[in-house]
């Protein structure tokens, strides 16, 4: 009973401390993106934790590369083809590159 109230207030904590609003990504430990060109470390912050640590982690430069060209294609009216996380994801199955994997998580019962 314990271990389920400190749970709980642990969360309440974690959500009362968050400001709203505050979309700031927050990379997953290991996915250091400090050493990417500008333009790459840019790039990384509009995805989603789990593809920025297989963008900054994993990927090459030059498959950071294709990733950030194909976010940038764009249909004949200006709308983007996929978004950054989709490119992402594209690249990592085109090249084979598999998906990080996170500790964890709730088993399936």
């Amino acid at each position: 009973m314990t271990k389920w109230i400190v749970t709980v207030l642990i969360g309440w904590v974690g959500i009362v401390t968050s400001a709203p609003g505050d979309q700031t990504p927050m990379p997953p430990k290991g996915a250091d993106c400090s050493t990417l060109s500008p333009a790459m470390q840019q790039f990384a912050q509009q995805l989603t934790p789990g593809n920025q640590a297989v963008f900054c982690g994993k990927f090459t430069d030059a498959q950071r590369a294709q990733a950030m060209q194909v976010a940038n294609q764009v249909d004949p009216s200006g709308k983007p083809l996929m978004s950054a996380d989709q490119a992402v994801q594209k690249v990592a199955f085109d090249t084979g590159v598999a998906p990080l994997k996170t500790p964890g998580g709730c088993p399936v019962k």
